[in-house]
């Protein structure tokens, strides 16, 4: 448990503080005394999740837990019955089960140093930094970015998080599980953040990129990367395929989302041996658990994602990984571009458009 990394975290309802009650040195509760909340601990990770309270953890704590909302007028939550499951969680539990050590068939070492090249970092200058890694699904990254020096929040919706935190005790790491559409962060809180293929998943992905970019330190870097709009025919009909494969099976129970994932990915791999060609059957796994599992997924266009920034009073943003035949990647720094030039430029129009004056 990290104290410093705590004290960054609000309620994500109302961003206000919270206040640490520890049953012992992985449990406990976050506390919100002045609109009477409480939000959970369970080992070592944080869930600042709304109306979330586990039946096994409420069971284990009872004594404890009522002496604390008694004492400071708190409602009970509704108590669940298990940790719901989610798409992404069954990914990454894929992931641990298969024991694989990369992500998207690339290296942690190799997402590192993309990492410095994409935000214009560099090993000296991320130490002391504050991070956040906004989705951060196997942790692996984030645990990375902690190693070298840096003060690293990963935040997910799946509960790969506690595998990362149990993998990964670090002093200056932390990792939450948390809505990027709510985080529970207040603003300003960090001075590099990064999204690598998350916001899209969610329900409004321009929504969700400005909740996040408010998290963002004035002068501070936020990356990202979106799938794109198809640019070809081949994708066109590639995402309209896949897409109403997805909507069919994530309309599944999960045991049958699973069964389903497994079935098609034997049979695509099968497939593909046949015509000689030789692939990695558990990335092809985790590659058909994004695919069809999501409930959301959207696509979008650089010029798109640039008005995003600039209205989020953030600079010229770099397109940093663009030749990626499925997304893109954007990198831009907190601060607000009075002039710019092109047919507009000083044109008071635009300068009032994006609040510059």
């Amino acid at each position: 448990m990290v104290s410093d990394l705590i004290s960054i975290l609000k309620d994500p309802n109302t961003k206000e503080d919270l206040d640490k009650y520890m049953f012992n040195k992985e449990d406990g509760l976050l506390i919100n005394k002045l609109n009477h909340t409480i939000f959970p601990i369970i080992n070592g990770v944080p869930i600042l999740l709304n109306d979330y309270l586990e039946n096994t953890f409420y069971e284990k704590y009872k004594t404890e837990i009522s002496k604390i909302i008694s004492n400071n007028s708190i409602v009970l939550p509704k108590i669940k019955k298990g940790n719901s499951e989610f798409s992404f969680s069954m990914e990454w539990e894929a992931f641990e089960a298969q024991n694989m050590n990369k992500t998207w068939g690339t290296s942690t070492e190799d997402r590192l140093q993309q990492f410095y090249i994409e935000t214009n970092q560099t090993l000296e200058s991320i130490k002391g930094k504050t991070i956040l890694d906004a989705g951060c699904g196997n942790g692996l990254l984030t645990a990375a970015l902690a190693q070298n020096g840096a003060f690293v929040v990963g935040i997910d919706y799946s509960n790969s998080v506690f595998r990362a935190s149990k993998r990964s005790i670090l002093p200056n790491l932390l990792f939450v599980q948390g809505d990027l559409e709510n985080p529970p962060f207040a603003d300003e809180s960090f001075d590099i953040v990064i999204s690598n293929g998350v916001i899209h998943h969610t329900k409004n992905t321009k929504f969700t990129f400005n909740q996040v970019a408010r998290t963002v330190k004035n002068s501070g870097i936020f990356y990202l990367w979106l799938y794109k709009r198809p640019f070809t025919l081949y994708f066109s009909v590639y995402i309209r395929v896949t897409d109403f494969m997805r909507f069919v099976v994530n309309k599944l129970p999960f045991g049958f989302q699973k069964m389903t994932v497994k079935t098609l990915t034997y049979l695509i791999n099968f497939i593909k041996k046949i015509r000689g060609r030789k692939i990695d059957h558990n990335e092809l796994l985790i590659d058909m658990f994004d695919t069809l599992t999501p409930r959301y997924k959207h696509y979008h266009h650089p010029l798109e994602v640039s008005e995003w920034f600039f209205e989020n009073g953030f600079s010229a943003p770099s397109l940093c990984h663009w030749d990626n035949p499925y997304g893109f990647g954007m990198a831009a720094k907190k601060e607000k571009m009075i002039q710019t030039p092109g047919i507009n430029f000083n044109s008071n129009y635009v300068l009032k458009r994006f609040g510059c004056i």
